[in-house]
């Protein structure tokens, strides 16, 4: 069986228990990561702090090519120390990518271990891969996708995050927060912990007599007062405007504070995202900072529209659509390959402070 995108969530929340197998794939790893950490969970016991672990076995892609029955003696095999009265499911981790492993995952179908909830972590499968026609056409199965969520989605996942903690968060926070957010699920569960371990312990809201902490703008700003989004500007700018020099350096000082190379890429999309919807703007008539208005959410701050204006006259928007293309396939790769993000994000962000002045 399969799923469409828009329903992924709701069988995560409550999951068939009549599917023995589920295959998550797609193009956004910090997501399929989330939501196989939560399925097993669940199988395991109902939430993270309760969950069997000692039911729980982890498989990887060449391990199971070199022995093909190791799936069914790993789902079948029962922990010596399980609780016979544990409502329980033996779980057993999978993750490969493509089509290596699709005959043995075809091949568990034709008779699966009922005890056992099976949970494959894969990348991007088109509609012809093997793996997915198993998966999709076996009615104890289900396949899950799992893309980059827009501006949008990200915004309403934090918001429902946040409430579940006992926190509300401002419009204008939520703004200045999404700069900082990714369209990876993990990068953006790992800034929205750190938000809510600095405006206060889980609960703390509840033992003052409040129902829900109101998270301000300033209690953002404060967050990040480490510099992480000036300094993220800086490079956005620097990269727009052709500066190589500051580019790089500015990049060097992201790293070394932390800033995961995927949020830099996001908010380097975005940034040209913009550029590109200012241009067409100014085709369609708008002044330059009519447009620049209209396109940015939230607004420039003032001491940098005159930043962004220089660097429209750089590109124009055959140039920021491609580079864009640039952008993406380098945020397909930092997913699917491997290679070291910070690697892949530095020669990109060059090559386009390059592109700039051409």
């Amino acid at each position: 069986m399969k799923l469409k995108a828009h329903q992924v969530d709701g069988f995560i929340k409550s999951p068939d228990p009549s599917v023995l197998l589920v295959l998550i794939y797609g193009s956004d790893l910090g997501m399929i990561r989330e939501n196989a950490r939560v399925l097993a969970n669940l199988a395991l016991g109902g939430g993270a702090q309760n969950a069997d672990t000692m039911e729980r076995v982890d498989l990887d892609a060449a391990t199971l090519a070199r022995n093909p029955g190791l799936l069914r003696d790993e789902a079948a095999s029962l922990s010596m120390f399980a609780n016979p009265d544990s409502k329980s499911r033996r779980v057993v981790m999978l993750r490969t990518t493509g089509d290596q492993n699709a005959q043995i995952i075809k091949d568990y179908l034709a008779d699966p271990v009922s005890e056992a909830l099976i949970i494959i972590e894969a990348g991007k499968l088109t509609p012809a891969s093997k793996l997915r026609k198993a998966v999709e056409s076996d009615k104890q199965a289900m396949a899950l996708p799992c893309f980059e969520d827009d501006p949008g989605t990200i915004q309403r996942l934090a918001r429902e995050w946040l409430e579940n903690e006992g926190f509300r968060i401002e419009a204008a926070a939520m703004d200045r927060l999404s700069q900082r957010l990714g369209a990876d699920r993990g990068i953006t569960r790992q800034e929205l912990e750190r938000l809510a371990l600095y405006v206060g312990p889980r609960g703390s809201a509840k033992r003052e007599g409040r129902d829900t902490v109101m998270i301000t703008l300033d209690d953002v700003e404060q967050m990040i007062g480490d510099g992480a989004i000036a300094s993220m500007e800086s490079v956005i700018d620097a990269v727009a405007g052709g500066m190589l020099d500051t580019a790089d350096q500015a990049l060097t000082r992201l790293s070394l504070a932390g800033t995961p190379a995927p949020a830099v890429l996001n908010r380097l999309r975005t940034h040209f995202q913009n550029l590109h919807l200012t241009q067409g703007h100014i085709e369609n008539g708008m002044s330059r900072n009519e447009a620049l208005r209209a396109s940015f959410r939230p607004p420039l701050h003032f001491k940098r529209v005159s930043i962004v204006e220089r660097q429209i006259n750089l590109w124009s928007k055959a140039k920021i659509s491609t580079a864009l293309s640039i952008i993406h396939e380098t945020e397909a790769s930092c997913r699917e390959t491997g290679s070291p993000d910070v690697t892949l994000a530095a020669y990109t962000m060059l090559r386009l402070a390059r592109a700039a002045k051409r």
